[in-house]
């Protein structure tokens, strides 16, 4: 129990009730730090179902800033970044996150209510996220992953207000319900949980899938390693792919090279990508390598600012595999396992001075040859190499 906030845990069902009514549940530091404790204890405490309500007439009006003429740029930013912490928290959290919302859920309360895996809101509930007109950039990524990166844009460019039915229609929340029904929704979104085996739903969680989230998040990550490159932090992309054709990645593969970020694609078939066009895919490489076998492997590797992010899939960069088939991404977590699938299917072909052809700016391959002091690389016979050794 806390001033800020009620923590009620029945069997593994962890329910936290923000309450501050007189200030519409506004996230005061002390309300942050208070819901970041209360997920970390959830991590670690058997919790399979961790539900967030509001007490009064609202959900949560966001940040708190009925101090901000007694702050300044050194109280401020820690608390946006404290904020930011326990959001992300509340987004990867090993577990069934559920936002009961009633009344307004505004600027980092639509964050909080948008960071869970569950969004149930009553009829009469209101959303508005005003933070691109103050400066503020919360939770664009996180809403982007949940609604989609065009819909999202609209939302957060005109500062929109909108009801229950067009939260739900646009994906906002998951689903309209009526206070009196929360108790048993949340037990049966629990019963369904139940069935997965042990850590199952934080395995799903971390699983990118095609047509629905794979799309997005792949224009996320590579939109991450822009940011990075002009904030001066390490920022790289590595994929090993069949095809490359789908637009909007490879706009965002144009604008990640024009932020500096180094690009290095190996592309057995088509590639719609021009590389090395100045001013616009200066930081960009294109490779196939066409051997013995006709390979099938789809490696994407990110830089991420130095905690490096290794991903297998089915799945090209091709419109047909991102936006209309079923097709699956999954993260290589084990640090010896990643290192040996970058070692392997990535630094191996990169390498390669045999059966290898460089795509230039004008669409033409040049053969790639080994220099005079180079030794001779296949990548194909390398790898068979080592697996026959």
């Amino acid at each position: 129990m806390s001033e800020v906030l009620t923590i009620v845990r029945t069997g593994t069902h962890t329910s936290v009730t923000l309450n501050r009514p007189d200030k519409a549940n506004a996230l005061a530091a002390s309300l942050v730090a208070a819901l970041r404790a209360a997920i970390d204890a959830a991590v670690t405490d058997g919790t399979t179902v961790f539900t967030i309500q509001g007490n009064g007439r609202n959900f949560c009006a966001g940040f708190d800033l009925s101090s901000l003429e007694s702050e300044t740029d050194e109280t401020i930013i820690p608390r946006l970044m404290d904020l930011e912490r326990m959001l992300q928290a509340i987004y990867y959290a090993p577990f069934a996150t559920i936002s009961l919302i009633h009344g307004g859920a505004y600027g980092a309360g639509f964050d909080l209510a948008m960071a869970c895996d569950y969004r149930l809101a009553t009829q009469d509930a209101r959303f508005r996220m005003p933070g691109w007109r103050m400066g503020l950039a919360l939770g664009t990524r996180r809403t982007a992953q949940r609604v989609g990166a065009e819909r999202a844009f609209v939302f957060l460019r005109d500062a929109l207000t909108i009801n229950t039915e067009q939260a739900l229609a646009q994906q906002f929340v998951t689903e309209i319900a009526d206070p009196v029904t929360w108790p048993r929704r949340v037990d049966e979104i629990a019963a369904v949980n139940a069935k997965l085996p042990p850590k199952a739903y934080a395995q799903l969680k971390r699983l990118l899938q095609s047509p629905f989230t794979l799309h997005k998040a792949l224009l996320t990550k590579i939109k991450r390693e822009a940011d990075n490159a002009r904030a001066g932090k390490a920022a790289s992309i590595v994929a090993k792919l069949n095809a490359v054709n789908e637009p909007q990645v490879i706009r965002a593969l144009y604008a990640a090279s024009c932020a500096g970020v180094q690009i290095d694609l190996i592309v057995r078939g088509a590639c719609c990508l021009r590389p090395g066009v100045p001013g616009v895919s200066e930081n960009i490489r294109v490779r196939s390598v066409v051997g013995r076998f006709l390979e099938h492997s789809r490696v994407y590797w990110f830089a991420n600012d130095g905690a490096p992010e290794l991903f297998c899939s089915s799945a090209d960069w091709m419109e047909r595999n991102l936006l209309r088939r079923i097709e699956t991404c999954f993260p290589i977590l084990d640090p010896t396992l990643a290192a040996r699938v970058r070692d392997e299917d990535l630094s191996n072909y990169l390498a390669d001075n045999t059966q290898a052809w460089q795509l230039n700016a004008d669409g033409r391959y040049t053969r790639v040859m080994p220099g005079e002091d180079d030794m001779p690389h296949s990548a194909q016979q390398s790898l068979l190499a080592l697996l026959c050794h």
